[in-house]
């Protein structure tokens, strides 16, 4: 019960303080006060340690024979009940939020090494946590503080940052209020909503949304009562009414509203500019001046996310996920939206004929020849190319010519050099060309995409 405050113990010693009888000494109240002292050391913010150090000067301090009088030092030194004061340590662990540096409750969970087994608990902070040598690992894990873990096992400087302050460092989300403001979490921004996890399928296919249902009447309210925040005050205000006339307003209104709420959910107010962007990105014409380097910057984020961001930067190797600024599938979604509107491109009979020239290397034998091409069809084209990472003309006329070299080596070929099934063999060329050209591509890219690498060549023929 050291450094506890435990109420029950309390009483207890409270009734042995006010006893007084023949057999009460000077040392049964020494003895109670020794243990009040105990129950609250250093104001619940101290325990006694379990070291052999520290075991020893308990058994020296409380020394089983307590004297009659206060004078008495015959067969005990009476000095040495102050021995006590070596086997203190601090081993109190506070949650601290990192805004308001306010104490908060908060529940964790803690392992604990016990000889070979490895055993996990669960405590309310403030608490007083086990020795340091025993303990493994301490992790928060609440939906309504972003995740901590503090390996005290395998990383020395996260033991010596505890061993300084005893506290932990957490953030709060904003869709949610503290323990001690909301002890149930009803009056959170997902009970507010009637939602989960806010609705993330709009943010990927806005127009899936139901535009005649609208559920921002109560956010804006619960903007003003929790979070205040004048970010999203004004961008609930001025892009979540439900006061469109069009279809295409409503549907821009709902994306807005369900950014607006995974940017609470997710703590993260500086991507509400980068999700409007990707909309306006879904939504741009190509006939835009500066459609090119929106679209390269798109396939950007999608490749970042994609292929980079898991490996390097969500902090799995760390054992401390951190969830992205924006979800690839939103991302990926914004691509999806370009590519409905790509295949509508793609069936003009014009766009195939010029494409079918590119891939084959004659353009210059067509503007030689004093062949037209319109502008909006060169526009279409290099969309085109651009979207799906087709390699340039020369490099297609090379990989083409040497796909139909290895088609001819190895057809009718005895094996392991050839083979007689011929569906396998152009799988086989197939994967080989779209290796290739990836190869030749570099960089970040996700290279030449595989439905255009069909498309290609059925042109070849």
């Amino acid at each position: 019960m050291a450094g506890t405050g435990e109420i029950n113990c309390l009483r207890r010693l409270r009734y042995a303080y006010g006893m007084y009888n023949q057999p009460i000494r000077y040392g049964a109240h020494m003895a109670t006060y020794m243990s009040l002292g105990m129950l609250f050391l250093g104001g619940g913010g101290y325990t006694l340690g379990t070291s052999d150090a520290a075991i020893a000067c308990m058994v020296t301090a409380f020394f089983p024979r307590f004297p009659q009088v206060s004078s008495e030092n015959k067969s005990y030194l009476q000095a040495l009940r102050h021995l006590w004061v070596l086997a203190v340590e601090p081993r109190c662990l506070v949650a601290r939020d990192v805004d308001s540096k306010e104490i908060v409750y908060l529940p964790v969970k803690i392992k604990v090494r016990d000889g070979d087994e490895v055993g996990t608990t669960q405590l309310i902070s403030p608490t007083l946590i086990p020795d340091l040598d025993k303990l493994v690992s301490i992790r928060v894990d609440t939906p309504r503080y972003w995740p901590f873990y503090l390996d005290i096992a395998s990383f020395p400087r996260h033991k010596q940052s505890l061993l300084k302050s005893q506290t932990l460092y957490v953030k709060r989300r904003t869709a949610f209020l503290s323990y001690m403001e909301d002890p149930k979490g009803s009056r959170s921004l997902l009970v507010r909503t009637g939602s989960s996890t806010s609705d993330a399928a709009t943010l990927d296919f806005p127009k899936l949304r139901d535009t005649k249902v609208h559920p921002a009447g109560d956010l804006y309210q619960f903007i003003s009562s929790s979070s205040n925040d004048p970010l999203f005050l004004a961008f609930a205000d001025h892009l979540c009414r439900d006061d469109g006339e069009t279809e295409e307003e409503k549907v821009f209104q709902g994306y807005c509203h369900a950014v607006l709420l995974d940017t609470i959910l997710q703590d993260k107010p500086l991507t509400l500019q980068s999700h409007v962007t990707l909309y306006r990105y879904r939504t741009m014409r190509r006939t835009s001046k500066y459609f090119g380097l929106r679209l390269e910057d798109l396939r950007y984020v999608a490749d970042f996310y994609g292929k980079v961001y898991d490996r390097r930067f969500s902090g799995r190797s760390e054992n401390n996920p951190r969830p992205p600024l924006i979800r690839e599938n939103t991302a990926l979604g914004a691509l999806h939206s370009l590519n409905e509107q790509l295949n509508l491109v793609k069936a003009d009979p014009e766009f195939l004929r010029i494409l079918k020239v590119y891939v084959r290397g004659q353009a210059g034998a067509l503007l030689g020849g004093g062949g037209e091409v319109s502008a909006g069809v060169a526009k279409d084209l290099a969309w085109y190319l651009q979207q799906n990472g087709v390699p340039p003309s020369g490099v297609l006329v090379l990989l083409r010519d040497l796909a139909r070299k290895a088609h001819e080596q190895c057809l009718g070929a005895p094996e392991p050099e050839g083979t007689r099934d011929a569906e396998t063999l152009d799988e086989g060329i197939r994967e080989v060309l779209h290796v290739t050209a990836a190869s030749v591509a570099g960089g970040l890219g996700q290279g030449w995409t595989t439905r255009s690498l069909n498309e290609i060549l059925r042109l070849w023929g």
